[in-house]
C-alpha cells in the first residue's frame, strides 16, 4: 500500500522525497583508502603516504568517470551512480525489498548494475528447487537458509516468464545479485 499512498497523497510524497534528499543527496561516492605499508613496504614513510595520496585520486578519478557515464555503469542506460542510489532507495522504500545484480558489460568488461524491484521476485509455478532447496516468495533458499537464487517474473511475449538468478556465480563463485531490504 505505500506505492498507492505514494501515489494518492502529496504529504506521503513529500515525506519520501525528503527522506531521499536527505539519505542520498547526489549519491555517495567511494573514496579509495590505501593501506600503503602493504603495497609499498619497500618505500619509507613519507614515500608511501604521497603514493597512498596519487593511487587514491586516480582510483576516485576512474570511479567517477565509471558512475557518471549511464551507459557504462547502468545496465538500463538510463542513470548515473547517484541517481541509481535515489532510485533503489525510493523503491525499497515505496515497494518493499529488491535485489541487485551485477552482469558485466561485454564490451567493457566491467560490471553493469540492476535493481529488481521486489515486486517482480515470485516462486515460478511448477519449478523444482535444486539440490533439495526451497522457495519462499521467489527467493530460492537451500537447508541453512542462505539465499541461493532469486526468481523473476517478466511478460514477454503476451506471457509470464521467470528467471532464476543465481546469487554466486556458478564459475566464478562471486556474488553477483544480493538482496536489499528496506530497513525499519
Amino acid at each position: 500500500r505505500s506505492l498507492q499512498l505514494f501515489k494518492d497523497n502529496m504529504y506521503a510524497k513529500g515525506i519520501i522525497r525528503r527522506i531521499l534528499s536527505n539519505e542520498i543527496g547526489t549519491g555517495i561516492v567511494p573514496n579509495a583508502s590505501v593501506i600503503a605499508s602493504v603495497v609499498w613496504p619497500d618505500k619509507d614513510e613519507v614515500k608511501r603516504e604521497e603514493l597512498a595520496v596519487q593511487y587514491s585520486d586516480i582510483l576516485t578519478e576512474h570511479f567517477n568517470l565509471y558512475g557518471d557515464s549511464p551507459a557504462v555503469f547502468d545496465y538500463r542506460h538510463s542513470l548515473t551512480f547517484g541517481e541509481w542510489q535515489e532510485q533503489v532507495r525510493f523503491e525499497t522504500l515505496i515497494c518493499g525489498d529488491g535485489i541487485i545484480v551485477s552482469r558485466i558489460n561485454a564490451a567493457t568488461g566491467l560490471p553493469y548494475w540492476d535493481f529488481i524491484n521486489g515486486n517482480f521476485i515470485k516462486t515460478p509455478p511448477n519449478y523444482v528447487p535444486r539440490k533439495g532447496n526451497r522457495i519462499e516468495h521467489g527467493v530460492e533458499l537451500d537447508k541453512h537458509n542462505r539465499h541461493v537464487a532469486y526468481h523473476i517474473e517478466t511478460w514477454k511475449n503476451e506471457e509470464f516468464v521467470w528467471e532464476r538468478i543465481p546469487c554466486y556465480g556458478e564459475k566464478s563463485g562471486r556474488l553477483i545479485a544480493k538482496m536489499i531490504y528496506t530497513g525499519e
